[in-house]
């Protein structure tokens, strides 16, 4: 982020006329949900406020200059959230080659890559740069509306993984320097007197404990147990005139406190009902927690049973609309004929059968929000009034002649891709601009194999307390098996094999004896391998593949290094076995 806290954005393109669109565009008034949404994310309590309807938008005519003028924001620690480039900028390098040279010097810029031209296909550009969050492709010539969504929407998402990112650096400073305080300590305490080492352990003590609590704002149900028993320490009333004795007693201290880096990463095992411990589930959290609290649409992006609902609801809950509803909807599940009537409502005698006036869900949901599932089945007439109801906060019921006004938060998921629907012309693009202001990818469970042992837990523990019988214990070669099955069906799938082991296991432990036959057949061989051509590794097996990046928390740069492979062949051994 720039000093003054405003978005930094690059126009990369070698007419004039571009950039003077581009900044007549983002430096324009945006509508009052954009300025309160970038209200909200880009002020900086240390200083006062700035305009939020803002960017600090730079130019670059050559791909040459573009890729410099990055390197140069990264080194003074203001680096670009966003650039726009295109795709052809004779006579140096073209945008696809200038992309590339960014992401080596910074691989976080987002990238929305525009072009009048087809000397590169969506396609193409894919399988050149390969697919990832931050990449769009836009086709000139450009609605300026769709320019600043994407302004507002890729910042935004930006700035959240920069906050998790920042977050998790405060912790780990916070504990290296509590750690460093007390083996400094134990160094002083061993040099002094008896009495003099006593009260400056406790003081210690009690600044640790006092600011841990201060500065750790998340739930912290792993460490508490430690925190009771440094507390008790410090409370110790008797008087220590054995020197040895008392440094024994910080000894133990700072073991306790030097655990804390080992259990930082375990500390959450759930978050307001989502189970999960794994990098990948922990940037979800934060980005939950931080758009709770902003009015914008959401689209929940995932395959089936990830918890695109859950994730719906913990936006919810954490938001200011809890005194009013959340109404979700399966709108794969509603007939096509009467997918209107439900959402909007209808006048009586509008249709046959229509006996009565109707309250639509969105007028029920009014001041709650509405949780759109499977919004990729509605009808282009239902998308239509959709949008008319983002755009507007209104809408007709179905024969009716006055309008209703709704406030409505509208969080929408789908486990198809949208972008591709609004190609083949069954989804309307400017719907899902709407939709997708803060897009949200929940990750599959074959991507979170970290939490397979935690979810097993959780889920046993449940069910066998509603049939009233001791939870057992899943033997290490079933829970192998669980590991190693690509569960395809996620999460939903994971309960349901569950639920069939309770009927039949009423032992202690679950083996692999009590399993369906189709887990046992169906799990991923640990035989599974992938051989790089050519490379200094010969074999490259899920099991040493899974380890190494569970060594550096899913750090697919290090695990690569450490394995002595690029990363472009560990990103392709993930794909091919489906890590």
């Amino acid at each position: 982020m720039s000093e003054q806290n405003i978005p930094l954005i690059l126009i990369v393109d070698d007419f004039e006329q571009i950039h003077e669109d581009f900044i007549s565009i983002l430096d324009s008034p945006t509508s009052k949900n954009s300025a309160d949404l970038e209200s909200a994310f880009f002020q900086d309590v240390k200083k006062k406020p700035v305009n939020p309807t803002k960017y600090e938008l730079h130019s670059a005519y050559k791909g040459e200059t573009a890729v410099q003028m990055v390197k140069t924001a990264k080194m003074l620690e203001t680096p670009f959230s966003l650039c726009f480039i295109d795709i052809r900028m004779p006579p140096g390098i073209d945008g696809i080659e200038t992309i590339r040279r960014i992401w080596e010097v910074d691989p976080d810029v987002q990238v929305v890559i525009c072009t009048a031209y087809t000397d590169y296909t969506h396609k193409d550009i894919l399988a050149i740069l390969g697919e990832r969050d931050g990449l769009v492709y836009l086709r000139k010539p450009f609605d300026p509306n769709e320019i600043r969504q994407l302004a507002i929407s890729m910042t935004v998402k930006w700035t959240a993984g920069k906050q998790a990112a920042l977050k998790t650096q405060q912790l780990e400073k916070m504990v290296r320097e509590r750690t460093a305080e007390l083996e400094s300590a134990l160094i002083k305490l061993k040099k002094s007197k008896a009495i003099e080492l006593e009260a400056q352990r406790l003081r210690l003590l009690k600044i640790f404990s006092n600011s841990l609590y201060k500065d750790l704002n998340e739930p912290m149900h792993h460490i508490e147990e430690m925190m009771r028993i440094i507390q008790e320490k410090a409370n110790q009333i008797e008087s220590l005139t054995d020197e040895k004795a008392i440094s024994l007693q910080v000894e133990q201290a700072a073991t306790v406190m030097k655990d804390l880096r080992i259990k930082k990463q375990d500390k959450i095992e759930e978050f307001h009902g989502i189970i999960g411990q794994s990098p990948e589930m922990l940037k979800i959290y934060e980005e939950l927690r931080i758009l709770s609290q902003l009015d914008f649409p959401i689209l929940l992006q995932g395959e089936s049973g990830t918890g695109k609902e859950l994730a719906a609801s913990v936006l919810y809950k954490l938001s200011d609309r809890t005194d009013h509803l959340f109404i979700p909807v399966n709108c794969g599940a509603l007939p096509p004929g009467t997918i209107e009537s439900e959402l909007f409502g209808h006048a009586k005698g509008s249709f046959s059968g229509a006996v009565r006036d109707k309250k639509g869900l969105f007028t029920l949901a009014d001041g709650g929000v509405i949780f759109l599932d499977e919004v990729s089945e509605l009808s282009l007439e239902a998308q239509v009034k959709l949008l008319r109801v983002l755009q507007e906060g209104r809408f007709f019921p179905v024969g009716a002649e006055k309008q209703i006004d709704v406030d409505v938060r509208v969080i929408s998921a789908t486990n198809k891709d949208l972008r591709q629907l609004t190609k083949q012309g069954k989804f309307r693009e400017d719907l899902y601009f709407r939709l997708a202001v803060v897009p949200i990818n929940i990750p599959p469970m074959r991507e979170r194999r970290k939490d397979i042992p935690l979810l097993v837990r959780n889920f046993l523990e449940r069910i066998y307390d509603n049939i009233g019988f001791p939870t057992p214990e899943m033997h290490p070669e079933t829970m192998r098996v669980f590991k190693n099955y690509p569960w395809k069906g996620n999460i939903r799938e994971l309960m349901n094999v569950l639920q069939y082991i309770s009927v039949s296991c009423r032992e202690n432990i679950i083996t692999n004896q009590y399993l369906p036959e189709e887990i046992l057949a169906g799990q991923e061989r640990e035989e599974d391998e992938y051989t790089p051509v050519p490379g200094p590794v010969p074999k490259l097996t899920r099991r040493i593949l899974t380890e190494a990046l569970d060594q550096f928390d899913g750090n697919k740069s290090k695990a690569a290094k450490m394995l002595g492979i690029s990363r472009t062949t560990i990103y392709t051994a993930i794909k091919r076995l489906g890590i």
